[in-house]
C-alpha cells in the first residue's frame, strides 16, 4: 500500500501530470493521497483550483490528463484511477455536547467551518458530497498510544492487506438496506464501507455471546449490522443524538 502526503492542496502538475514534461503525478504511483493541514491558507482560489481538476477523480476515479500544450477537452486523455483521499486538518476546541445539540451532523458542521473561511457554497457542497466519512475528534489524540509497539513487519503487513482485499471481494451485503439514502453517491459510499466493515468483522449491533469481543457475523448479516453502521458513518451521525437508521 503506497501513500503520498501533501502539506497543502497539490497542484495539477504534482497530483495528476505535468503537461509540459509528461511526468506522472502522485495518483499514478499511490493507493492513497493524504492532504495534511488542508485548512491552512484555505482560500477560494486554491480550493476552487483543486476541485477543478480533482472533482471527477474524487467522485468516480476519472482524471483528465493534459499533454503537451493541450487547451481543449478534446486534447485531453481521461484515465481511470481509483485513489483514496484523506483530508486532515485542525479545528478549534469544540464542545461535543453543543455540537450534537444544535447541529444535524458532522457534514453540516464542516460546511459551517468552510463557510466561515470565506469559501463559496457551490464548491463547498461539491467537496463535501465527495467525502465518504467526516470525523471530528473533539479531544486530545496521542498517535503514539496506538502505534508504538504495534507496528507489523512489512511482509506481514502486506500479507494482511492482501487477505483483507480478498475478504472484501467475497463478502455480501444487502443492497436493499441502502434504499433510504437519497443521494446516489451516498449509497455508493455506504455500500463500499459496508463491505469493508463486514470483511473486517466490525459491527456495533451483534456480539457473540460466548466471545463478548467477537462479532457474530451470521447474525450481523441477518439484521444488517454492517449496512446500518455504514449508513451512520456516511450520514455523519456517528456519536450524534439522532435516531439510528434502519
Amino acid at each position: 500500500m503506497r501513500i503520498h502526503i501533501f502539506s497543502r492542496f497539490p497542484s495539477r502538475t504534482r497530483l495528476v501530470m505535468d503537461a509540459r514534461t509528461g511526468a506522472e503525478g502522485a495518483i499514478f504511483h499511490n493507493d492513497y493521497i493524504v492532504i495534511d493541514a488542508f485548512d491552512k491558507n484555505l482560500k477560494n482560489d486554491n480550493f476552487n483550483d483543486f476541485l477543478s481538476y480533482s472533482e471527477r477523480g474524487l467522485s468516480n476515479g476519472e482524471w483528465d490528463v493534459e499533454k503537451g500544450s493541450a487547451s481543449t477537452k478534446s486534447e485531453r486523455d481521461t484515465i481511470k484511477r481509483d485513489v483514496g483521499f484523506i483530508f486532515l486538518g485542525n479545528v478549534d476546541k469544540v464542545s461535543h455536547e453543543s455540537l450534537t445539540d444544535y447541529l444535524k451532523d458532522w457534514r453540516e458542521w464542516l460546511k459551517g467551518e468552510l463557510v466561515k473561511k470565506g469559501l463559496e457554497p457551490g464548491p463547498i457542497g461539491a467537496f463535501i458530497d465527495r467525502l465518504a466519512i467526516i470525523s471530528i475528534v473533539d479531544q486530545d489524540f496521542d498517535v503514539d498510544k496506538y502505534v508504538v509497539d504495534k507496528t507489523l513487519r512489512i511482509q506481514y503487513f502486506m500479507a494482511l492487506i492482501n487477505l483483507i482485499k480478498q475478504e472484501i471481494l467475497k463478502v455480501k451485503i444487502d443492497n436493499n438496506k441502502f434504499s433510504d439514502l437519497n443521494k446516489g453517491r451516498e449509497r455508493t459510499f455506504a455500500k463500499m464501507i459496508a463491505k469493508k466493515l463486514r470483511a473486517l468483522e466490525i459491527s456495533f449491533l451483534i456480539e457473540d455471546k460466548d466471545h463478548p469481543y467477537k462479532v457474530d457475523m451470521e447474525a450481523d448479516m441477518k439484521v444488517g449490522g454492517a449496512e446500518t453502521f455504514a449508513k451512520i458513518l456516511v450520514k455523519g451521525t456517528w456519536g450524534w443524538k439522532s435516531t439510528t437508521p434502519q
